[in-house]
């Protein structure tokens, strides 16, 4: 959770990406939104690497996986409270955490499905699904933090692609895969 969120909160502080979302004309109920989507792409990234990686696990350790994949929502919306977040606010992160993954896993399919040639072209099945899965984050989050006004390969896009890239390593290694 740390790992997500301080990703998060680093390319919120970014003076890039503050200039890329034009914050100087946010206010801060929107700039707050704007934080809240980095940081539920972060959960959504982890979240979809597991679930990329559940087929490739030895059986007897696929359970544990399984149950860290369903804990993590949680886990997150507990670790809010601990810090003293109002079970208000938990449980809209708690909704808004469900909701983005429904849509994260329908646009991964059709991530997939746009990007099938250059994947075949792949033989990496790890790489494969990490570009997808960057992918899929990319433009979900530009969506939302946009407000459905983000361009295509715009210099949004890239900032977010580099930024998701990175934290999706970050993930992999940590835990160790």
């Amino acid at each position: 959770m740390k790992i997500v969120s301080g990703s998060a909160y680093q390319v919120f502080l970014d003076e890039s990406f503050r200039e890329l979302a034009d914050f100087k004309r946010q206010n801060e109920e929107e700039q707050n939104r704007i934080f809240n989507e980095l940081v539920v792409t972060g959960l959504g990234l982890l979240l979809l690497l597991i679930d990329d990686k559940l087929p490739n696990i030895k059986d007897e350790r696929k359970n544990f996986w399984k149950e860290v994949r369903d804990k993590v929502p949680e886990l997150f919306t507990e670790w809010l409270e601990s810090l003293g977040i109002a079970k208000t606010y938990v449980g809209i992160w708690a909704k808004l955490i469900d909701l983005r993954m429904d849509e994260y896993l329908k646009d991964k399919g059709m991530t997939r499905n746009v990007w099938a040639e250059e994947l075949f072209k792949e033989n990496d099945e790890e790489m494969n699904d990490a570009a997808v899965r960057v992918e899929t984050m990319t433009v979900s989050s530009l969506l939302h933090i946009t407000r459905g006004k983000a361009k295509p390969r715009g210099p949004m896009h890239f900032h977010m692609r580099t930024w998701l890239s990175v934290l999706d390593h970050k993930l992999r290694k940590r835990v160790g895969w």
